[in-house]
């Protein structure tokens, strides 16, 4: 399995679409860099980092379902961690509705949506494209 950079193609979003994530968004204009893990066979997880001044917001974690327990969303979510504490991020957040047990067990702990920073709350999937049940998690990037 390799980590790549890439711009998702249009299988890759309609399979964001169809786990539920939101994209909706996914065509302004906020820096966005985007991985994917592939294999021989192909593609089996992507994922984003948004970046909003010092505070990083991971987006979009997807693992096709044949490749889950292979280690390629444990490698995503590593790789934009170190992109994000190379960018000068001193945390990630994240929203979630089914994912927090597995994201916990990566070291990221709930906060209340009132301590989230501005920037991600002003963002089109903080305000609009979540649901107000989704959690929010957050984990410190030490420098």
């Amino acid at each position: 399995m390799q980590i790549l950079e890439t711009t998702p193609d249009s299988v890759q979003m309609a399979a964001l679409q169809q786990a539920g994530l939101p994209i909706e968004d996914l065509d302004n204009d906020v820096p966005r860099r985007w991985w994917q893990a592939v294999a021989e066979d192909g593609w089996l997880g992507l994922i984003a980092l948004e970046r909003h001044g010092t505070i990083g917001l991971l987006r979009s974690l997807l693992v096709r379902a044949e490749a889950r327990r292979s280690g390629s969303g444990r490698a995503l979510v590593g790789t934009v961690e170190r992109a994000a504490r190379e960018a000068g991020c001193d945390a990630l957040f994240l929203l979630t509705t089914d994912a927090d047990g597995y994201f916990a067990r990566l070291g990221y702990a709930p906060v209340e949506r009132a301590a989230v920073p501005e920037a991600v709350r002003a963002t089109a999937q903080f305000s609009r494209l979540c649901p107000a049940s989704a959690t929010v998690l957050r984990k410190p990037l030490p420098a």
